[in-house]
């Protein structure tokens, strides 16, 4: 894989990675023939940082996984990037590692998730279903829309870690 190989997993933009983010990196020999989704670890609450013999690290940093795969790795760059102009992004399979692959380190770079085979947002109205042009949402109600590349994030999460119901984090930094 390159760096413009590691792009944002919403807009498949290549750039700064920027913590927190769920980016996609697209190479050959990342990991196994079949995919394989990524599974929260029961003992840590958290996404386990390895899937099928596949890790990946920014500046030594286990990044937690949410799919893997020969061509393609979903993976969560870590929020310990924060601060950092660079880093070094090493995928492992099967105990071989790939050379270290060096990445610009962002604040932001907001990319909002599109429904398949459509450029229209995943976005989700306050009854939980889904907005449209059809099925607007009423003014003074609130929606849900899929995005990542917030970075930083205040109150924080650590990586991997779900979203507690509340309180709600928001974005540290608005570019």
């Amino acid at each position: 894989f390159t760096a413009a190989g590691v792009v944002n997993a919403a807009s498949f933009l290549s750039g700064a990675a920027v913590p927190g983010e769920i980016v996609s990196i697209f190479g050959t020999g990342l990991g196994p023939g079949a995919g394989q989704s990524g599974a929260l670890n029961p003992g840590t609450g958290r996404l386990n940082s390895a899937v099928a013999d596949v890790t990946v690290t920014f500046n030594g940093v286990r990044a937690p996984l949410f799919f893997v795969s020969q061509g393609q790795i979903n993976a969560q760059a870590p929020f310990e990037m924060a601060g950092q102009s660079s880093a070094a992004v090493v995928v492992t399979y099967q105990n071989a590692s790939s050379p270290p692959v060096t990445v610009p380190v962002g604040a932001a770079r907001p990319g909002i998730f599109a429904r398949p085979g459509s450029s229209q947002g995943i976005v989700l109205n306050q009854d939980g279903s889904v907005n449209s042009p059809a099925n607007p949402i009423a003014r003074g109600q609130a929606v849900v829309i899929f995005a990542t590349g917030q970075g930083v994030l205040n109150p924080p999460l650590a990586t991997g870690e779900l979203a507690p119901p509340s309180p709600l984090s928001s974005a540290g930094q608005i570019v």
